[in-house]
């Protein structure tokens, strides 16, 4: 008898929580899933120079701290994708989705070329040099940190799964995520690792995962995707 796969999840807390379940609402095979998260989420004061006249937005944490700046509501915000677009209409925001990544927000921004001021805001780690590219597309965009990614210690149950019998699926969505779990590791468990860019399978290759598979788009619903592949083709 095949022994069950185990879903590592190390996402933060919500976004870790609606991972699970749209795994488990589209998986038809038994797994069983372990919650472990790699950075925890921590706010952090906003500091702007003038009121934007709309908002960047490359996450759903950056989307929530929206709400904690007064004067925002009913402002455009150029989302990185849908679940970041769906947060921010949450905080009254008039929200346009780039369905995709930072590529493709920057040039979606730079195609619709908004009037005044935009405000990005984001992690105190981040990638892509997103407001730098906007600014040297002509429009001018602030900067600033709303809230800091906090590494954390896998906890007792992920590192013993990582170091059993049992298939582990997995699932990375940063670079920094990558390094922080190789950090902790090696591991003798069977990893399989999906990847959702190059630069974070890049990450996760001191790991020596038995597989590691980069998704095809960068988005939630991709990452789902190879996700199930996996839990599905018993082949782990």
């Amino acid at each position: 008898m095949q022994t069950a796969p185990i879903l590592l999840i190390t996402r933060p807390a919500a976004d870790g929580e609606r991972l699970a379940k749209a795994v488990t609402a589209q998986c038809p095979v038994p797994f069983d899933t372990i919650y472990s998260p790699a950075v925890r989420i921590v706010d952090e004061p906003i500091v702007v120079d003038a009121p934007p006249a709309g908002l960047v937005l490359t996450s759903a944490n950056g989307a929530l701290a929206a709400g904690r700046l007064p004067g925002l509501t009913g402002l455009p915000a150029w989302c990185v994708g849908d679940h970041t677009a769906h947060v921010a209409r949450q905080q009254g925001l008039k929200a346009i989705s780039a369905g995709r990544d930072a590529d493709a927000l920057v040039r979606l921004i730079l195609a619709q070329r908004p009037f005044g001021t935009l405000l990005h805001l984001h992690g105190a780690h981040v990638r892509g040099n997103v407001a730098a590219r906007i600014i040297s597309g002509g429009i001018p965009c602030q900067s600033a940190i709303a809230y800091r990614q906090e590494a954390q210690v896998l906890s007792g149950s992920a590192l013993s799964a990582l170091n059993g019998v049992r298939p582990v699926i997995l699932p990375v969505y940063s670079p920094r995520t990558g390094r922080i779990i190789a950090q902790q590791g090696p591991f003798s468990a069977p990893l399989h690792i999906v990847a959702i860019s190059a630069a974070t399978a890049e990450t996760c290759r001191r790991l020596r995962p038995k597989t590691l598979q980069q998704a095809l788009n960068p988005d939630s619903t991709t990452m789902i995707g190879e996700i199930l592949k996996l839990l599905i083709s018993q082949q782990l």
